[in-house]
């Protein structure tokens, strides 16, 4: 039919014939040209060669468009305003397939105009499936269940592990499905109207996806282990994709990956030494992807806060983890986990990564209440500023991890409430600064050079002349002004130096070598010479 003309009458004439064109067993008709079209596709498929003369292949791919558009026609009319239910599965099953046949691409490949096109068709006509539910309708655990988009749903979630040779094509399927996340990437104002519209669509794919919490916590568990970048790349967007939906999709994935955090680290006998695996390793790039958006973090940030009942487990892992930062040994793999939850920490700290920014024209929340939806509690932040100080101070720590540890640290001193935490270690942990000084002026090279502009810099942002704060005594947060306080709390210039003073040399003598240092780096590197 075509398309509907604004301000003119609707010809009821197409809808007739949709209609008669179902009556007729039309619907059957293209599922078995479809399936018929899937089971000549395979073989040559599974043997990796193309799908014949130009001649067969423009006559399948035409083949397949034409019944994908009528499909699409048909379906889209059927189901349109929920009042017909339509639960003949076949229909995503042979798109599934057709999908998988006609989608796939290697690795560095793109797909073209017309296969383009059929991912597009067979995308909108799985989607033509959640237009089936009757709003009307009471909203309950079983009439979830058994709706044609739950039903919908299943199957593409189910396909997903049904078959090695699928499991791309059905994360790409499942990825393009859901919907993107927030905000919303447009050149036009959105209408309140279109906001709500888009807002109610991501809950009501909350609760059909929670319906189906046991196929999603399995595609989760079965992959989190994956060596393969595409499929461990597909999976994190679709954990992204699925956490900004709303919060109950948001936890029953980072609960998910932080039960298989659990069980990695509880898997050795208590009477033996841990020892960390490749596992553990992808599991902590796992999170350390998710930490990084700010629907994942939220959610992380209230599991391993423990507040609720059976969440204190994710506590205790938490702090099993930042132990094992602080102790990095000699093996490559504890390493590379160091570095992963050095990460995170950074993700945690972040005060930009929320949803409610400070630069939000519809924030009401003053400042100290975005920190405190950002920024983990102070029972956390104490143990996370402890973990940095010790880590920064451990010889065998990375280059990396340690360079990431102070970054972490600059972030805390924007506010006061993270300063108070991490003066508190500092103080706990005397002689910290000068431990790290020394040491990145004892082996001052090219390669360090960003790392000793950056305690530079931090060394510059923790001095500050005003003492007063807007701390409480127990570090938590306290209002000065009762609206957006600055920093204020900061350290003397007698306290930096008694951190930085030792026995053998003077602060003032290491603090001017490094500065030294870092300029001959800077001269010699614009100038494209370094000795």
């Amino acid at each position: 039919p075509p398309p509907p003309v604004e301000g003119q009458q609707k010809d009821l004439k197409w809808n007739l014939a949709v209609i008669q064109l179902f009556s007729s067993e039309g619907m059957d008709t293209f599922i078995r040209v479809l399936q018929k079209l899937n089971s000549i596709l395979i073989q040559p498929w599974r043997l990796h060669v193309n799908m014949g003369t130009t001649l067969h292949r423009v006559t399948t791919i035409s083949m397949a468009r034409c019944t994908l558009t009528l499909l699409k026609t048909m379906l889209t009319e059927l189901l349109r305003g929920g009042s017909f239910e339509f639960k003949d599965m076949r229909v995503p099953s042979a798109l599934i397939s057709l999908h998988m046949l006609l989608c796939s691409i290697t690795l560095s490949g793109r797909l073209d105009s017309d296969e383009q096109k059929i991912q597009n068709d067979i995308v909108d006509i799985l989607l033509t499936f959640t237009q089936g539910v009757n709003e009307k309708l009471t909203i309950s655990e079983e009439t979830l269940a058994n709706n044609t988009w739950s039903l919908m749903l299943k199957e593409v979630l189910s396909s997903v592990l049904r078959i090695p040779e699928g499991f791309f094509s059905g994360l790409i399927l499942l990825s393009e499905l859901l919907p993107l996340p927030l905000p919303m990437q447009t050149t036009q104002v959105i209408e309140p109207h279109d906001l709500s519209v888009a807002l109610n669509t991501r809950k009501l794919w909350s609760m059909h996806l929670h319906v189906q919490a046991k196929l999603l916590q399995e595609i989760v568990r079965s992959f989190s282990g994956s060596t393969c970048q595409p499929i461990q790349h597909m999976l994190r967007r679709i954990c992204v994709q699925l956490c900004d939906l709303a919060s109950p999709t948001a936890l029953l994935i980072m609960r998910t990956v932080l039960d298989l955090l659990v069980e990695d680290l509880q898997s050795n006998p208590e009477d033996k030494e841990k020892q960390y695996t490749g596992q553990t390793t992808r599991l902590l790039a796992l999170f350390d992807a998710l930490a990084s958006h700010k629907a994942c973090k939220l959610a992380i940030l209230h599991l391993i806060n423990g507040t609720a009942k059976g969440d204190e487990k994710y506590t205790e892992v938490f702090l099993e983890l930042l132990s094992l930062m602080q102790t990095p040994g000699e093996n490559i793999i504890h390493q590379q986990c160091a570095e992963y939850l050095a990460s995170i920490l950074q993700s945690f700290c972040d005060q930009d990564i929320a949803l409610i920014l400070p630069s939000s024209s519809e924030s009401t929340l003053s400042e100290l209440e975005q920190l405190s939806n950002s920024l983990p509690g102070k029972e956390l932040m104490a143990s996370i500023c402890d973990c940095l100080i010790e880590t920064v101070i451990n010889a065998e720590s990375s280059y990396t991890c340690l360079l990431t540890c102070i970054r972490t640290m600059m972030f805390l001193t924007e506010h006061n409430y993270g300063f108070y935490h991490l003066k508190s270690s500092l103080a706990k942990h005397c002689g910290a600064l000068q431990t790290v000084l020394k040491r990145i002026v004892s082996s001052f090279s090219k390669d360090t050079g960003e790392l000793a502009s950056s305690f530079l810099d931090f060394m510059r942002q923790i001095l500050n002349s005003d003492p007063l704060g807007c701390c409480g005594d127990d570090g938590s947060l306290v209002e000065v002004d009762g609206s957006h306080p600055t920093r204020t709390l900061g350290l003397s210039t007698a306290e930096l130096k008694y951190q930085l003073q030792t026995k053998e040399e003077t602060p003032e003598n290491l603090l001017l070598e490094l500065e030294k240092l870092v300029l001959v780096m800077y001269l010699s590197l614009k100038n494209n010479i370094f000795i």
